[in-house]
């Protein structure tokens, strides 16, 4: 498992998405999709499944070439061009059809989610690439229902056994104090939760100064941003 790579924008990306109202957990998804997308773009026939609608946060952050086009979807779509697919249910697509499928912060609400890892498979063409974020450590939130939490070990294992390989799995977390505290901050005024934030930060980057790194992201995992190819 790959340990979370330094970004010289974490700092300020933290401070202009955390005064945007986002959580430490979104917009580290974002910046490991940043990362991940400078060299391997979006491109071809792109489904991205569970996305509610085309505004979302991460497509400020994910690169995509010319020919990419993006079909998405939700259960209760919030705008016109979102296609309607129950991920409960055998999807109306076509075998081997699409070149990439997403599926950001949706996993933890589909209780039949072996269904949304098969069918995934189903609709990508051989080489198609599953890109996904989930978290770890979060609290219970609904939308419309909350039931699952994945570890590392227990995504691999579900989409190997449908026939991905997997390329990447990126534990994202910073270390035990910004991890433990993040809930806390987002609960102060939102004008002071970039300094609130920082501080746990700096907090756990002196202790993974004192003690040789044995508390960083990886032992103090917030979420998990993966990719899987079909073989």
């Amino acid at each position: 498992m790959k340990k979370n790579s330094k970004n010289p924008g974490l700092i300020r990306a933290l401070i202009v998405e955390t005064l945007r109202g986002k959580t430490l957990v979104r917009t580290l998804m974002n910046l490991s999709l940043q990362r991940y997308a400078k060299n391997n773009p979006l491109s071809g026939e792109v489904i991205d499944l569970g996305s509610k609608s085309d505004t979302m946060s991460y497509n400020r952050f994910i690169s995509r070439d010319e020919n990419c086009n993006i079909t998405y979807t939700d259960l209760y779509p919030e705008s016109d061009n979102v296609k309607k697919i129950d991920l409960e249910k055998p999807f109306e697509v076509e075998d081997n059809h699409y070149d990439m499928a997403l599926c950001f912060n949706v996993m933890e609400h589909i209780y039949n989610y072996q269904n949304l890892v098969k069918e995934s498979h189903r609709i990508l063409k051989k080489g198609g690439v599953f890109i996904g974020h989930t978290p770890l450590l979060i609290a219970y939130h609904q939308d419309p229902e909350d039931y699952f939490r994945y570890t590392h070990t227990a995504l691999k294992r579900m989409f190997e056994e449908v026939g991905f390989k997997m390329k990447k799995m990126d534990p994202l977390g910073i270390g035990p104090f910004s991890t433990g505290l993040y809930p806390v901050v987002m609960l102060g005024p939102q004008f002071l939760r970039p300094i609130l934030l920082l501080s746990t930060i700096l907090t756990d980057k002196l202790l993974n100064l004192m003690t040789g790194n044995r508390h960083t992201g990886r032992e103090h995992t917030l979420s998990y941003m993966f990719v899987f190819e079909k073989e």
